[in-house]
């Protein structure tokens, strides 16, 4: 319910107000059907052109934070504000959208104001119960796409012929938007040029093990410098009103992620044959990045997007300013640590998502670990991934914990080295060319040998690299020696007072990509 108390004034003061979708990323990821997701996503971005469309119809209204999912607007009429934001919320229920509203009088100072705004708004947010806060019916059948949902659709599916279908109106919308070729692409990218997978199958490229891959990405660094950043002292460096430093400052903070993620996909998608995008983008706002793609292509997007961001986002301007008046060290800056997670196209999305945002938190842990040990070093973004085998939701850390460190003798030994920074996975992208032409045979017999007890595993190793060709020793000699390995006849390294291995991540970096020249159209 949308309320607002009337004010009684003799001057009229100005007003910030505040409209956020309610848990936009359970929105996008809580149906299974990929149709349904990509609606989702489409019906999210195009917030902001809901926001900019209503300004059109309502007096004295200025439009300060234009993100998708968040909506902020000042103006000197209470009435006109409310009504304003009435119009927004309006247009998002349409859409299926729940959002919360907030008004506050000014206090003269933005920052303040900024703050107060979304501390109230949050508090609306948390006060409300459901997964998207939408009203439920569980005494009614439930839709067979949204459980959640009641069913108030009772119709024929053509793709399941005489059977019937229970759906929500939210299900059948998203489908629908999904499906409309009049709508500009989501999140402002260019892809016109192909088909949009809009079917998990689409991103198959291995029917042996139907495996695509979901890729997640959050900005390092915004928090601190959000926490110091004052827009009324961006404001007065850049000449401009603390509202008008916002919008930049928001503006550019969405731009140069949507400019790099633009980047990776027209490098990699170049002049193929294919008739559909291998990737398909979820989410690009703000510090969020979710984007489903072919397990082939996904090392490289992230890559390519990580690497242009950082080098985006140090030549900007107004986010140059914003270090600038905050404080903050010389070697700060924002980058992306991702989190990919390769799982088969049945998974439950929710649960790859899940899993995908705790890759993430294992990357950024990363990041501020180097940040404290390394003082002075100019930070950069982290990754790490996981190879999903069972079908089972357990969590990254219980299955490498399970499978992946064993016990030798007094010690551990642990067959993976991840997260990386990513000067330091662009080193395992070079050495993974050198291993294109290994026989993917024998590398997959690294597997038993690492795991071999303590003595018997270096024997063993040593044993595998004597019987490996000329050519073939060559080549893991030199995609060893981009990881700076000091000898390719010793497995393990010492680190941290247990012994790793990049073996396997190398043998399952292959897996991963071995199959580009087997994608099809």
């Amino acid at each position: 319910m949308f309320c607002y108390k009337l004010l009684e004034h003799q001057k009229m003061p100005e007003y910030l107000g505040s409209i956020e979708v309610d848990q936009r990323q359970t929105f996008i990821y809580q149906a299974d059907t990929l149709r349904e997701i990509v609606g989702a996503s489409r019906l999210i971005s195009r917030s902001v052109e809901h926001a900019r469309s209503a300004v059109a119809t309502h007096k004295n209204i200025t439009l300060v934070w234009p993100v998708s999912g968040v909506i902020r607007a000042i103006s000197p009429d209470l009435d006109q504000l409310a009504s304003y934001l009435y119009d927004v919320k309006a247009r998002l229920d349409k859409d299926g959208l729940t959002a919360s509203v907030a008004i506050l009088k000014r206090s003269g100072n933005y920052d303040d104001d900024l703050h107060g705004i979304a501390e109230r708004t949050r508090s609306y947010k948390d006060g409300k119960s459901g997964s998207v806060s939408l009203a439920t019916l569980p005494f009614f059948a439930p839709c067979g796409i949204q459980p959640l949902m009641a069913a108030n659709r009772w119709q024929k599916s053509e793709e399941l012929g005489d059977r019937r279908q229970l759906r929500s109106w939210q299900s059948i919308h998203r489908e629908q938007f999904s499906r409309r070729k009049d709508v500009e692409f989501h999140w402002g990218l260019s892809m016109r040029e192909r088909a949009l997978p809009l079917d998990f199958a689409d991103l198959i490229v291995s029917q042996s093990d139907s495996y695509i891959s979901l890729l997640k990405a959050d900005v390092d660094g915004l928090g601190k410098l959000l926490a110091k950043l004052k827009f009324e002292q961006l404001g007065r460096l850049i000449g401009e009103t603390p509202e008008e430093a916002g919008r930049q400052f928001s503006t550019a903070l969405n731009n140069r992620l949507r400019e790099a993620v633009q980047h990776g996909f027209n490098k990699l998608v170049g002049d193929s044959g294919n008739t559909k995008y291998p990737f398909l983008p979820l989410m690009v706002a703000g510090d969020d990045l979710l984007i489903v793609c072919q397990r082939h292509v996904a090392l490289d997007l992230a890559w390519e997007i990580g690497h242009h961001y950082e080098k985006l986002a140090e030549g900007d301007e107004t986010l140059k300013k914003a270090f600038q008046v905050s404080g903050l060290p010389r070697e700060e800056k924002l980058t992306l640590s991702f989190g990919l997670l390769f799982f088969k196209s049945g998974f439950p999305f929710d649960a790859a998502v899940e899993m995908a945002e705790e890759l993430v938190r294992s990357a950024k842990k990363k990041r501020a670990e180097l940040g404290t040990k390394d003082k002075g070093k100019i930070k950069e973004g982290c990754i790490d991934f996981h190879w999903l085998a069972s079908s089972g939701r357990e969590s990254v850390e219980q299955a490498r914990a399970a499978s992946e460190v064993l016990q030798s003798g007094p010690g551990l030994r642990r067959l993976y080295t991840r997260p990386w920074v990513l000067s330091e996975f662009y080193l395992y992208l070079s050495a993974l060319r050198e291993l294109q032409d290994f026989p993917r045979r024998k590398l997959k017999q690294l597997d038993s040998v690492l795991r071999l007890a303590g003595p018997l595993s270096d024997l063993a190793y040593k044993n595998w690299c004597a019987k490996l060709r000329k050519t073939e020793q060559q080549a893991l000699e030199r995609a060893l020696a981009h990881l700076q390995w000091p000898d390719a006849s010793c497995a393990w390294l010492p680190k941290a007072g247990e012994q790793v291995t990049s073996l396997l991540e190398l043998e399952l970096l292959l897996e991963i990509s071995h199959i580009q020249s087997e994608a099809t159209p």
